[in-house]
């Protein structure tokens, strides 16, 4: 989470100063969409594997939440006039990059 939010810091002050603010409000909404999916799945891993039976109507809940509500949010904030495509791409980018770093991270970690 520490990466991303220096990564993000980092690329909010290099569009900034590269004068393409225009590009901000993808990048924003995207990680906004980004941390919201992490907060939903992980939860719905969290009571799946919690212990004794899972409760299935907070899990359907959940999926309720996550997969159509979720998406179509994201669907909506890409059809948006001022959502630059070049923002969306670079946080993904940058999400992809940290998940990355940190599953190899955690992998050097685990097999030492």
């Amino acid at each position: 989470m520490k990466f991303t939010v220096l990564f993000l810091v980092l690329v909010t002050l290099l569009l900034i100063g590269l004068n393409k603010s225009c590009w901000l409000i993808g990048v924003w909404g995207t990680c906004l969409w980004l941390l919201l999916n992490a907060i939903a799945l992980f939860q719905i891993f969290e009571m799946v594997k919690a212990g004794g039976e899972p409760n299935r109507k907070k899990i359907f809940a959940m999926c309720l939440v996550k997969y159509p509500l979720l998406y179509l949010a994201g669907l909506g904030f890409l059809l948006l006039p001022w959502t630059e495509l070049e923002g969306v791409l670079i946080s993904f980018t940058l999400y992809l990059g940290t998940t990355g770093l940190l599953w190899f991270r955690m992998k050097q970690h685990i097999t030492q």
